[in-house]
């Protein structure tokens, strides 16, 4: 019980952060000019957080977050000569968890997995900081960007304190938004399929929309990237994509066939007891993705490379969210960081600027307590009726804010394909 109120005083304690900056839009905004570059502001950043980090884990003695041994315990077995999807189960792109061995082999140490996460998040987070930048030409954006995303209850809660490997999910964010008004075209065919090996399967929801954003020759040149990076993996002996995440004792987590609360199917199988077909999740998930890519390739042409990359991320992360089975807080985080990064362009369309950062941050911090009130009290549900109204009430809420932000940003995107190019109130 402690710990579940901890985590909600921490989601509640990065909502509060989020209305703060939001309030100080314009304060953030004028005082780049006296603030160091956005490289400089992003190594500040990362110092603060893995500084943070050690006091806790090392300072204070409290365990890392529960992922961080199995990805450790994965490194190991590479530094130890296996490999990945050949010798045992991972969920993980191919170069993912080579980027883990290389940080164990550094240091035998469960904390150089966080750090290692923590610095390919920063990375991302500056990546997406230039292109930010460079499109709108005020380096006060950059400075209003870093705050908002900092203060996001998911990017507080779930990645930097929760060391989730959706880290690096960021990092495909940052990369894919530079690439999408790049003239370096070698750049932009190649690192693409460097940078799914590099995360996960969920970098396609980013990957997809700089696809889109690119010319038709630009897409060849990523789809021959993609035959060479997965032919190259393949001449390991390594499976291409696995969903099983093993474990030490033996066995593994079979990721998809599990069933979690924040999204529609838990209200459709939990709360109000209905029985669905075991594929019927996997086919609407797929049907909802490629709906939304199809009218995304429509309105290409009408929308600007960054903001398509940006609007077609937020729209593909969060149409997964809302419609399959196995749903996490961290798998927003794209989603988050490209909301963010919309936020503070000029011109973007959309409904006052303040309602919609008070919005993404409440939105962020119903989802940054989800899943830790789901894996608390689920084993409880079954033998209290006030508790389960109380949980099937909260999922509802998530779920129902959930679609309406996937439909805000779907307006938003369609808004700007009509070109209205209309200023936040």
């Amino acid at each position: 019980m402690v710990y579940l109120f901890g985590k909600l005083s921490l989601s509640l304690f990065f909502v509060a952060c989020s209305i703060v900056v939001a309030h100080q839009r314009e304060a953030l905004r004028s005082c780049a000019a006296r603030l160091p570059n956005a490289a400089t502001l992003c190594v500040i950043y990362l110092v603060a957080r893995i500084a943070a980090l050690w006091v806790m884990h090392k300072g204070l003695g409290i365990a890392v977050p529960s992922d961080v041994p199995g990805y450790f315990e994965h490194a190991l077995r590479i530094v130890h000569g296996e490999i990945p999807n050949r010798d045992f189960s991972s969920p993980y792109g191919f170069l993912f968890n080579y980027l883990m061995a290389a940080a164990v082999y550094l240091h035998r140490d469960p904390f150089s997995i966080l750090v290692m996460l923590q610095i390919g998040e920063c990375v991302g987070v500056y990546l997406l900081i230039r292109a930010v930048v460079q499109y709108t030409g005020d380096a006060g954006n950059g400075v209003l960007l870093l705050a908002i995303y900092a203060a996001n209850p998911i990017i507080g809660v779930n990645l930097w304190l929760g060391g989730q490997d959706e880290s690096l999910l960021v990092l495909v964010i940052g990369s894919a938004a530079l690439l999408a008004t790049s003239t370096r075209r070698f750049a932009v065919m190649a690192l693409p399929a460097i940078l799914f090996a590099a995360s996960k399967l969920f970098s396609l929801w980013i990957l997809a929309p700089l696809a889109l954003a690119r010319n038709w020759r630009e897409r060849f040149g990523m789809a021959v990237g993609f035959v060479l990076v997965l032919g190259l993996i393949k001449l390991t002996g390594a499976a291409l994509i696995s969903f099983e995440f093993s474990r030490a004792q033996g066995g593994g987590d079979q990721l998809a066939a599990m069933q979690t609360s924040g999204n529609l199917w838990y209200l459709v199988t939990k709360a109000l007891q209905l029985q669905v077909p075991g594929y019927l999740p996997t086919a609407i998930v797929l049907l909802s993705l490629t709906v939304v890519g199809a009218w995304l390739w429509r309105q290409s042409e009408r929308i600007p490379p960054l903001p398509l990359v940006l609007l077609g991320s937020a729209m593909l992360g969060v149409c997964f969210q809302t419609t399959y089975r196995m749903t996490s807080p961290p798998y927003l985080a794209p989603a988050v960081a490209a909301l963010a990064a919309l936020l503070v362009i000029p011109g973007v369309p959309s409904v006052r600027w303040l309602r919609s950062t008070i919005g993404l941050a409440v939105w962020s911090g119903l989802w940054s307590f989800d899943e830790t009130f789901w894996y608390r009290v689920r084993d409880a549900l079954a033998r209290s009726t006030q508790l389960r109204i109380v949980f099937d009430l909260y999922e509802s809420v998530v779920v129902v804010m959930t679609v309406l932000v996937l439909a805000c940003t779907l307006s938003w995107a369609a808004t700007w394909a009509a070109g209205d190019r209309n200023s936040h109130g």
